[in-house]
């Protein structure tokens, strides 16, 4: 199927947003597209107006609950920007050539990735003592079918999230070498012995404020590029040549953009750094995960550089009102199956 079908058929309305701003090169694609819907008589008389002052939007969104007999309610859903399209009345066509606009624009924030969580798609395990393994085939099988719906359009890569109460809980039972008593049985898989095996990208999430934070991070798109934009600016190089799995470098030096908690990548590209010699690794996080966990798994003898992600950063890689979103939960979620809290 080609791309258009595909998202004519997987797009979905959404409900709730988040506070930050659409990107203005993204905002200008949007746009562009409904410029080239079709227009009775080919007269073009709809426009197009961006309204993101939240004053404005509040009282668009008071009129049009009004009109629609609902009073009181938001039927922007929160929406940070709003796109106003109006047409000519005296035009025969004004509401069809404004009804065209818009589903062009729909569709294109479809295209572009509105509606979906960063570039990935996770299958996300609760790790702890009660919850010492998963049925590895089965939730993994299930992953990959439930990503192909979008793999046509999107090329949807996938990945493991393993939450637990900290950091250092989940990484202490991924090296428990201690099988437990159902691993093995029925196809049930400890992730302790799980994790060295599995083929896709593996994240640890601490249900607290640091685990919101980076979950907040990690569903933005290019969230890793952007930081190292962000951070370094033109001392940043997207790419090194020797070491492929490294967000680039700075003035040489390897970067590695650790705000996912993918442990396995850090360790490769540490230890790649280190046979070829190379001077410095630069790592970017957290301050919880620094603390709560990286600053004690550095490979021995590897010349890491610790770097925090401190508030500027985040502002400048994705807008003054990023933020983590509601306050994480008194107590972490500790059922197997429990959703995150984002």
């Amino acid at each position: 199927m080609n791309e258009p079908l595909t998202t004519l058929k997987t797009r979905r309305s959404i409900r709730r947003y988040r506070p930050e701003q659409v990107r203005p090169e993204t905002l200008d694609t949007i746009l562009e597209a409904g410029t080239y819907a079709p227009s009775g008589m080919g007269k073009q008389s709809a426009v197009m107006v961006v309204v993101q002052k939240p004053d404005t939007i509040a009282l668009l969104s008071r009129l049009n609950a009004e009109i629609q007999g609902r009073p009181g309610t938001d039927p922007f859903y929160g929406a940070p920007t709003v796109v106003v399209v109006l047409a000519d009345g005296e035009n025969y066509n004004w509401m069809r050539d404004g009804a065209l606009v818009m589903g062009n624009l729909m569709n294109a924030a479809s295209c572009v990735g509105f509606g979906h969580w960063g570039n990935h798609a996770y299958l996300l395990q609760y790790v702890s003592r009660q919850n010492p393994g998963f049925f590895m085939n089965n939730e993994l099988s299930h992953l990959y079918n439930l990503a192909s719906v979008f793999s046509e359009r999107l090329d949807t890569p996938q990945a493991l999230l393993l939450a637990g109460e900290s950091y250092r809980s989940i990484y202490e039972m991924l090296s428990n070498q201690t099988p437990s008593g159902r691993n093995g049985k029925k196809g049930f898989t400890d992730y302790s012995q799980a994790y060295p095996r599995l083929g896709i990208p593996v994240s640890l999430v601490s249900c607290d404020d640091t685990g919101a934070m980076q979950l907040a991070i990690m569903r933005q798109m290019d969230y890793r590029t952007r930081i190292a934009q962000a951070a370094f600016g033109a001392r940043w190089k997207p790419e090194d040549d020797r070491l492929p799995e490294a967000d680039g470098h700075v003035d040489g030096n390897p970067l590695v953009i650790a705000v996912d908690m993918d442990l396995r990548r850090l360790e490769r590209v540490c230890r790649d750094a280190c046979q070829q010699g190379r001077r410095e690794i630069l790592v970017a996080a957290l301050e919880g995960q620094m603390s709560g966990l990286l600053l004690d798994q550095f490979p021995r003898r590897a010349p890491v550089r610790a770097l925090r992600i401190n508030t500027q950063v985040l502002a400048a890689a994705f807008g003054e009102n990023f933020s983590a979103g509601d306050p994480w939960p008194n107590e972490p979620l500790r059922w197997k199956g429990g959703l995150i809290h984002v």
